[in-house]
Formats: C-alpha cells, structure tokens, sequence
C-alpha cells in the first residue's frame, strides 16, 4: 500500500493504492496539530490529519499500518451509500413514523417554505418550487415536530416508571448519536428515532434515563437497562443495522 502521488503540501488530495483499491485520501497538514488522526467524510472519502512537519515517508507508514482499518471502513461506507433511503421526496410518496405511515402531498405554493399540516394520514406540505432542496427541510421540520411531541411523552412514562428525573428534552440534528445523556441530567434525541421501530425508540429512551443512575455503560448500567428493557441485546443488534440512518441525508446531496 502506497500513496501514487508522494508530493504533500498543507492541503492536497492523493491517490492511495490499499490491496489494489485506489482511494482519493485527503491530507491535511497543520503547524498546530500534535497528533496524526485518520477519518473518513460522509461522501466516503478518507482524510489524513497530520503536524505540518511530518515526513512523507511516515505519512506512507501510516496509511500502511491501518490499511485494515481503512479497508472495513470503506466497505461499511459502500454498504451504507447502496442501502435505500428510508423514504423518499415524491408526491405520493410514503413516509414511515414509527410503526405507522403517513402519504406525502406536495404543493406547490410561491412564498411558501415549509409549511406544513396533517389530515387523514396525510403529510401535506407547501413549498414555493417542486425541489428536493426545499421539500427535504420541510419534511425533516415534521419530523422533528413528531419527535418532539412522542418523545416528551414516552420519555416521561419510562422516567416515572424508572423512577428518574430529568431536566429538560432537546430533539437534535445529530450525525452519529442515537442519543445523550448530560450530567446536568438534559436528554438529548436524534430526530430520527421516528425512523425506527417503536421497540427500539423505547430501547433508546431506557439507554438514557438508566444514565441518569449510572452515567457509564458498567454492568450496573445494563443490568438497569434489562429490569425495564430484557430483550435490550437484541434490539441493541438491529440499531447497529440501522446507524447508515444517521448520516441520513449525505451531505450536499437531496435524493
């Protein structure tokens, strides 16, 4: 495994040769960084964080000595990029909401940005141009909306029958967090839990509160997970198959 191109400047993309695969690695030198950090963007790109002074050769050494770790990564970001997105922006179009389903009726409304009102299981949403790039943010306000309005629910049944307190709920735009917990005792959620299952938006809603006793994942913490969740270990394998959803929609990209 070696870099095709060896010329390195502060910022320059290079071609990387990882066991006969060509992968485009972004190499970012800075006088400021102390530590050599590798991570890939959401497009599936690899990057290269390294000092400024870092030599060529190390650079090399180090793409070699994680080429493992780079090749999983990819194909977990190939997997990811041919799954299906989990509904789509057509009229007509079906959007899933827990374990139900709601129809999407655009319209086409100039002045209109995301205006949005329910009837008969129906999403009905009003925007000035038929473009992903303006029904997308409408749709993304509804859910957030649902999950504001479910979680604040189902959030509170779960803490009383837990017997935990908690300050205050934010639904949140999150890009690898399911969730979060402070030690202020705020929960956070991801918008798009309403993309799960209900038995897994539960699960989620456990995994935080049972934070608010044991802010770490020591057996303590599980075992409170099982007393009020026992098939935790089953679901905690099927949202591991659904995490793609996070980085749901890519970046720059409208479906």
């Amino acid at each position: 495994m070696k870099p095709i191109n060896r010329k390195v400047k502060n910022l320059e993309s290079i071609r990387v040769d990882v066991n006969g695969t060509q992968v485009q690695c972004l190499v970012k030198k800075s006088r400021r960084s102390k530590y050599i950090r590798l991570s890939f963007c959401s497009d599936g790109g690899l990057i290269l964080h390294v000092p400024y002074l870092l030599p060529v050769k190390e650079i090399e050494t180090i793409l070699y000595r994680h080429k493992r770790w780079i090749l999983k990564r990819m194909q977990q970001s190939e997997q990811a990029m041919g799954r299906k997105p989990p509904f789509s922006l057509k009229h007509g179009a079906t959007l899933p909401l827990l374990q139900d389903h709601y129809r999407l009726n655009i319209r086409i409304e100039p002045g209109k940005s995301g205006y949005w009102q329910i009837s008969d299981h129906t999403l009905h949403l009003s925007v000035p141009v038929k473009n992903n790039r303006w029904i997308y943010p409408g749709v993304e306000l509804w859910y957030h909306s649902m999950a504001e309005s479910f979680l604040s629910e189902r959030t509170y049944f779960w803490a009383q029958k837990m017997q935990v307190e908690y300050r205050r709920i934010r639904v949140k735009n999150q890009r690898s967090l399911w969730g979060s917990c402070s030690g202020k005792k705020n929960l956070n959620f991801n918008w798009r839990i309403m993309l799960l299952t209900p038995s897994e938006a539960d699960y989620l809603i456990i995994h935080e509160l049972a934070h608010l006793r044991e802010m770490n994942h020591s057996p303590n913490f599980w075992e409170i997970v099982a007393t009020f969740f026992p098939e935790y270990c089953e679901v905690k394998r099927e949202l591991q198959n659904k995490n793609h959803l996070l980085k749901f929609p890519p970046d720059s990209i409208y479906f």
